[in-house]
């Protein structure tokens, strides 16, 4: 089995960076054959997700958070070759994988891939070209992960700080005044209509 390790260097503050050395340790105990690509970009992942995918891998492993695997499975699921995705935990929230069985001990989570046992879940889809496997945010939510990814772009010092990024962004944002959006949405045959400050559409478990 050939692995494409994705590892995001900015992910968790530069936490999947630090747990580099243990994982390649663990890896190699375990006598995978994976190949490692590095991503500080936004949409990186996705574009290497993609090329892994073309090039031949079995299997691609997402070393980051929640950002850097919804940018993986966009690169899966936008290739000819599907492949599996594992994943390492290594971001702040890592929420989705409160999901699923993946465990958030890094060994633990090694040990899930050399098990090869592969799960299927759904995703959903935006406007018929994006992807996305916990939640869409719709509004306010979305405003403040904009201007966030705008920041930690202009300011290259914030992603060593990117958690607090968020938290800034969502500051800024909370000043009046508040925004709020015209929302037409059809759920089981239902239309419904109304101004809002923020939708979320959930794929994941609910805690």
């Amino acid at each position: 089995m050939k692995a494409e390790v994705v590892i995001n260097k900015t992910a968790g503050g530069g936490k999947a960076n630090k747990l580099f050395p243990e994982i390649i340790r663990i890896f190699d105990k375990m006598k995978l054959d994976y190949h490692i690509n590095w991503t500080t970009s936004l949409g990186g992942a996705t574009e290497l997700a993609r090329i892994a995918s073309h090039n031949g891998a079995d299997l691609i492993v997402s070393v980051g958070g929640d950002g850097t695997i919804n940018e993986v499975i966009n690169g899966i699921l936008s290739s000819q070759h599907q492949l599996p995705l594992a994943i390492i935990p290594a971001g702040w929230a890592n929420d989705f994988i409160k999901s699923t069985s993946i465990p958030r001990d890094i060994n633990e989570a090694c040990q899930v891939i050399k098990n090869g046992k592969v799960r299927n879940i759904d995703v959903g889809i935006i406007n018929s070209e994006i992807y996305f496997a916990n939640v869409c945010g719709i509004g306010f939510d979305a405003e403040i992960a904009d201007l966030a990814n705008r920041m930690k772009t202009k300011y290259s010092y914030s992603k060593t700080f990117s958690s607090y990024v968020y938290v800034f962004a969502a500051i800024r944002k909370l000043l009046p005044p508040l925004p709020s959006f015209k929302m037409k949405i059809t759920i089981d045959g239902q239309i419904i209509e109304k101004e809002i400050v923020f939708l979320a559409i959930a794929n994941g478990q609910v805690e």
